[in-house]
């Protein structure tokens, strides 16, 4: 086994920001919701909620980031994407 240290600054934990996003889009015929867009140092997530009467479900959503003059960020592979880069959520109650 090895065993070294790592130096970890706990400030960079606690920068993010949340972008409120409320927007349907239509994928297919079917709805979803971006509710926010969360962007942190080490990551990016969206947040999501499916319309009850899709008739399909997401199952992932590759995405990428450009700022204003259309530079895009460098996707990470699918497995290392898929569990931090998005969120679905079940529709919530009026």
């Amino acid at each position: 086994m090895v065993s070294f240290r790592l130096p970890l600054d706990t400030a960079l934990l606690a920068q993010g920001e949340t972008l409120e996003v409320d927007r349907w889009i239509n994928l297919d015929g079917n709805k979803l919701h971006i509710q926010a867009l969360e962007l942190y140092p080490t990551h990016a997530r969206l947040l999501l909620e499916e319309e009850p009467t899709n008739r399909e479900s997401l199952r992932g959503l590759d995405f990428y980031l450009a700022d204003g003059r259309g530079t895009a960020t460098q996707p990470a592979p699918a497995a290392a994407r898929f569990p931090k880069g998005l969120l679905v959520r079940e529709p919530t109650s009026p």
